[in-house]
């Protein structure tokens, strides 16, 4: 829907300056009908604005919990010797899964909505 917001905005805006042209009567009237379809135009933009940020957040919080339950179950599974190792402390492993996952959200949310 908001792919289709910019040639509606210029025929909008094409249907303005042509009013330009009428007589005093007929500028008042069309100025007006204008003017409402802009206001439309405004309401319909934010509620699918708003709801496009919704289901982005929806589908970033969904993909954020998949990808820790899928990493500790993976962790859950592993030998028990391999947590002995200095580099694979529970510490170090418990924030990395969770800086690494917060850092994947910002990526897959935020920003995906500003590219689309």
């Amino acid at each position: 829907m908001l792919g289709v917001t910019g040639p509606i905005f210029a025929i909008f805006l094409a249907e303005f300056i042509g009013v330009l042209e009428k007589n005093s009567e007929q500028l008042m009237t069309f100025s007006a009908w204008i003017a409402v379809k802009f206001l439309i135009l405004g309401c319909v933009l934010y509620f699918f604005k708003t709801l496009q940020t919704y289901q982005f957040v929806f589908i970033r919080q969904k993909l954020t919990l998949r990808l820790k339950q899928q990493t500790l179950s993976k962790l859950l599974y592993l030998h028990p010797g391999w947590f002995d190792k200095e580099e694979n402390t529970i510490g170090k492993l418990t924030s990395l899964l969770s800086t690494d996952v917060e850092h994947l959200k910002y990526l897959t949310g935020i920003y995906t909505a500003v590219l689309i």
